[in-house]
């Protein structure tokens, strides 16, 4: 079972609301949201903007929901190369290399 469908799960478990009331509500299929929760399917960005809203879900929680639909598209491995080299990426436009210069004409 993926992390976005356990998630959503919960959200839709502490919501109280059921699934054909949820899918209505959001403007989406029910078996949609019935196969993403058994990892059958992957549900739309839109989907999942409409899920997030319905939730009314925290900047937090947000960012949470959408890195875990993240890694469920990409595949686990891919997103923590794609983080990794967006770190290395930042990491390296911090870096002062105006030292360098002056430290080669000082040579």
């Amino acid at each position: 079972m993926s992390k976005f469908s356990t998630y959503l799960k919960r959200l839709i478990a502490d919501s109280g609301e059921s699934i054909s009331s949820l899918a209505r509500t959001i403007g989406a299929e029910r078996t949609s949201i019935h196969k993403a929760l058994a990892d059958e399917r992957i549900l739309s960005y839109k989907t999942v903007q409409a899920l997030a809203r319905h939730f009314n879900l925290s900047v937090d929680e947000r960012k949470d929901f959408f890195q875990l639909y993240d890694i469920l598209l990409q595949g686990e491995e891919t997103y923590n190369n794609r983080q990794a080299v967006c770190r290395l990426l930042n990491n390296l436009a911090s870096v002062d290399f105006s030292m360098l210069r002056r430290q080669r004409f000082l040579l």
